[in-house]
């Protein structure tokens, strides 16, 4: 954040501003595209806690789309808002997942693939986060501003179980 040039033209000046700033684009404009954010580091650091509490701000649209970077099938991309991928190594998918992220994330439609039928187009209003343990999850090549990889490097204090947490949030 601090060496970023959009950042710094636009007051961000912490990795909490930005994301606070990503979170309030993907609720207030939805078809407003935004960066792959790749979160890695310990478990019980807290990485999935940000795409499971903006959930709970959706009624619809907050899909696992693991499958969608696996396999020839995305059918659960269809009508997606927030898309979240959990401890996956797509490094291991050579060049198709990497392509399969580049092009959801910029653009303004996306082919949806669905098992036993026809594909079809749909209009993108996709965003995704990935959480992994390890920072090698994610291929990420040199200059690609699409993916924003933070390391979430210390755990917290005190943990703050799942179910507490989303009790505290929906009050």
């Amino acid at each position: 954040v601090q060496a970023d040039e959009w950042c710094h033209d636009n007051g961000v000046t912490t990795g909490a501003s930005y994301l606070l700033h990503w979170a309030a684009s993907l609720i207030q404009q939805p078809s407003q595209k935004l960066p792959y954010l790749f979160f890695y580091g310990e478990q019980e650091t807290g990485k999935s806690s940000y795409h499971n509490s903006l959930g709970l701000l959706m009624s619809r649209g907050h899909i696992e789309a693991r499958n969608a970077l696996q396999t020839p099938y995305n059918g659960e991309l269809d009508g997606a808002i927030l898309a979240y991928v959990e401890e996956v190594d797509l490094s291991t998918k050579g060049t198709d997942a990497y392509n399969r992220i580049k092009d959801w994330v910029t653009g303004d439609k996306v082919s949806i693939n669905a098992k036993y039928a026809n594909v079809y187009s749909s209009p993108s209003h996709l965003h995704w986060i990935q959480v992994a343990n390890k920072r090698t999850y994610c291929p990420i090549f040199e200059d690609d501003t699409r993916i924003v990889v933070i390391h979430v490097a210390n755990k917290p204090a005190s943990d703050i179980p799942w179910e507490r947490l989303k009790k505290i949030l929906q009050t």
